[in-house]
């Protein structure tokens, strides 16, 4: 961003002053999203004061988390490992042709 700024030749000062603004704007926008996300857990998220620890509970579906054809990013196996489609049984593992 600041190579930009000096190639439009702006001098020294209207560069600070761009960049003071650009992280104002981030360090609002930053804010601004944590704030709806935390807005969005007290929606969602009902927790319960215990005497040593707080329980948190959330509603679970489980066709939201892993989706219709069991493949979404939420799913386990995107965090364990999905087996290649050579590696399933019932694949063919040589080709056939070539391009």
């Amino acid at each position: 961003m600041v190579e930009k700024m000096k190639a439009a030749k702006m001098t020294k000062a209207e560069i600070g002053q761009a960049m003071q603004k650009y992280s104002e704007d981030e360090a609002k926008a930053a804010a601004e999203k944590k704030r709806q996300a935390k807005a969005i857990e007290e929606k969602t998220v009902k927790v319960y004061k215990g005497f040593r620890w707080d329980f948190r509970f959330t509603d679970f579906s489980l066709d939201n988390t892993i989706g219709k054809d069991e493949r979404s990013r939420k799913a386990v196996g995107v965090r364990y490992g999905m087996p290649h489609e050579d590696r399933k049984r019932g694949q063919v593992k040589i080709p056939t042709h070539v391009d």
